[in-house]
């Protein structure tokens, strides 16, 4: 599990403390999964970083998560104090998909 998904079971974890006893499961699983697990009804509510137009799906944020660029310190880009997306687009790169 990330740490920012024990981060939120923790806090889920004490929150239901005072709530009626309820069931609650944690899936590992592809961003695209977790969102077919709550249109098909399998989940009441998911936690992903994806959000799409889905009919009948609310996205609501939760987090927020800084980018951040690891770079070699010699890059042309380590130079600058900012950078924007746009500042990438001729860099290869791996990003989270």
């Amino acid at each position: 599990m990330t740490p920012l998904g024990r981060v939120f079971l923790e806090r889920a974890r004490a929150a239901l403390d005072d709530l009626e006893p309820v069931m609650l499961g944690i899936s590992d699983i592809a961003a695209s999964q977790v969102l077919n697990s709550v249109v098909s009804g399998e989940s009441d509510f998911a936690i992903s970083f994806m959000s799409s137009q889905i009919p009948g799906v609310d996205f609501d944020p939760i987090h927020t998560d800084p980018f951040v660029l690891a770079m070699p310190s010699g890059h042309a880009l380590a130079r600058r104090k900012t950078l924007a997306w746009v500042d990438l687009g001729s860099e290869r790169l791996i990003a989270v998909a």
